[in-house]
This record gives structure tokens, sequence and C-alpha cells, in this order.
């Protein structure tokens, strides 16, 4: 069964305009995988898609939300995400944040989720234009220097 993760801030909305590889769970995305925006709250499952192809997101980080049994809530562990998705980066990309063609979103478990022992969080990169408004991207973000 497929554990549910919410995205409190995406900056995705773009249309891909690519057939899409296959469904995945979200839970079981490779760091380096990309994929089409899917949108806010429970999901389930994404539609990846090869990142040569126009896409969405790049998962660039996973990581283990290190908090107690009780669920601490979606803003603390969105919080703490954040800092931990700045944190990796500059070393996925190879460019400073400031200056990157990419922003980021965080996606983490549901409490439902979290109630099922699942402690991960999903850092994924979101291509930006010149007004950082978010764009559709095509080739991997891995140590682009963009």
């Amino acid at each position: 069964m497929a554990r549910g993760l919410i995205a409190l801030l995406v900056v995705g909305g773009a249309l891909v305009f690519s057939v899409f590889n296959s469904s995945k769970d979200i839970d079981a995305l490779d760091v380096g995988d990309c994929f089409a925006d899917p949108g806010l709250f429970d999901v389930a499952t994404v539609e990846t898609i090869d990142c040569s192809e126009p896409h969405d997101m790049e998962l660039f980080a996973r990581s283990e939300l290190a908090y107690g049994s009780v669920f601490p809530g979606d803003q603390t562990l969105f919080d703490t995400l954040m800092n931990t998705c700045f944190n990796h980066f500059e070393t996925y990309v190879d460019h400073d944040y400031q200056t990157s063609a990419y922003d980021f979103t965080a996606f983490i478990p549901t409490r439902e989720s979290w109630d099922q022992g699942d402690r991960t969080g999903l850092c994924a990169l979101v291509g930006i234009d010149a007004t950082f408004n978010p764009i559709v991207t095509t080739g991997s973000a891995r140590n682009s220097g963009r």
C-alpha cells in the first residue's frame, strides 16, 4: 500500500506534453527521478517521466524526519524538510540556490502515513523562468551547474 505524502507548497503547475513513462508510488521514487507535478495533498502516486523529456519536477533528496511517534504537525515537518532541501540543493545542482534556474518544494508524510511509520520527506526541484514562475524543463538538473 502506498503511503501518502502532501505538498504544502508546490511552485509547479505547468503542463507536460510528453507521454508518461509510468506511474510510481511516490514513496518509491529514487533521487534523480523526474515526474509530473502531482498537485496538492495526499499524493500517493506520480507519473514518472524520463528526464530527457519535458517534465515538471525532479527528486533531488530524500530525508528521514527525526521526530518521535507523535505527529509533530504539517508546518513543523515542512519547515524542517525545507531546510534539509536547501542544504542538499547546491550539491545536487552544482550551482548556488540564489542564482539557480531551479526552485524546490517538499513533500511530507500525511498524519495517516506518519501513524503507519512513514518518516520520509522528499525534496523536488522545479524549473523557473526569469520572473520565478514554474516552467517545464528538459534534462536532469543533477550537476547541471544551472
